[in-house]
């Protein structure tokens, strides 16, 4: 249940980009809301919403938010989730993470730390092998950005544009093509994205809240069914002008005296050679 609720929260993070024609918004939320300043633009429209391009301008933002999430799934598991998240581009970022996971009795306590100082992706996590205690390990960047650009390659959909910005118009594809919805209160400065299973009285439902200027995200609600819920609050938010500003040492990762860093290096990279991630093309890294 933890990887589910993790993946679905950043899953929620990313597909924030509703589309609805105001006929069909005013189907489904209120009459007071329903006008030309809360409802996004079609997809028939070259032009990408302007939810759209501010969903697809996050990543060029520098900023850090608190986070707490609970999740329920069947009669007596459920996880919890305190955490910190910084992030100043795609290679200086931070995340902390403190999980309790509850199966019936069994209560299980796990740290979870990543950074990306710029060179390695760090973490401080449990071994995936098992045992007690956590595992440090490390990761080229450069490796990465070649896993990122073969999970680029093979997306149905093109995520990027010519320029390397994120497709603001796929975003609105996207969120079209799976029915979600937009309301936006202005007195309350929202901008709140809903969606529903189709055809189904008791489908699944997931609605999130973004700040309506930073287009970042205030509350996720997420529901499989009655008893497999998710909740996230995103709190202390703020916004940062460069990497500078966040201050000396906040994308170095510590790693406590006498303990061994294990380098994944190799292992990721000969994986994206089966997987086909060597194109020629890039650098290969030497050990």
């Amino acid at each position: 249940m933890l990887r589910n609720t993790i993946l679905l929260l950043v899953g929620g993070l990313f597909l924030n980009n509703p589309l609805m024609a105001q006929s069909d918004c005013c189907d489904k939320v209120s009459e007071s809301s329903c006008d030309s300043a809360t409802v996004a633009t079609t997809v028939s429209q070259d032009e990408p919403s302007a939810l759209a391009k501010g969903l697809a301008a996050i990543p060029s933002k520098r900023f850090a938010f608190d986070v707490k999430v609970s999740a329920t799934e069947g009669e007596g598991n459920a996880t919890s989730v305190t955490g910190h998240l910084a992030f100043g581009d795609a290679k200086h970022f931070a995340v902390k993470m403190n999980i309790e996971a509850k199966m019936g009795d069994e209560v299980q306590k796990i740290n979870v730390r990543m950074t990306g100082d710029g060179k390695f992706l760090y973490a401080d996590m449990p071994n995936p092998m098992g045992g007690e205690g956590n595992q440090l390990i490390k990761v080229d960047m450069k490796v990465l950005e070649q896993a990122f650009a073969l999970g680029v390659q093979q997306s149905p959909i093109p995520v990027f544009d010519k320029k390397g910005a994120i497709n603001a118009s796929a975003i609105d594809n996207a969120m079209n093509m799976v029915g979600m919805t937009i309301e936006k209160n202005a007195e309350a400065g929202t901008i709140t994205l809903s969606m529903k299973e189709p055809g189904k009285e008791d489908g699944g439902t997931a609605k999130i809240v973004l700040d309506a200027k930073t287009y970042l995200p205030k509350s996720l609600h997420m529901a499989e069914r009655k008893d497999s819920v998710i909740k996230a609050t995103f709190s202390n938010t703020k916004l940062y002008k460069d990497l500078a500003s966040f201050g000396e040492n906040y994308f170095t990762f510590a790693v406590p005296e006498g303990a061994m860093v294990q380098d994944m290096t190799p292992m990721v990279q000969m994986m994206l050679a089966q997987m086909g991630g060597n194109q020629g093309g890039e650098e290969e890294l030497e050990f």
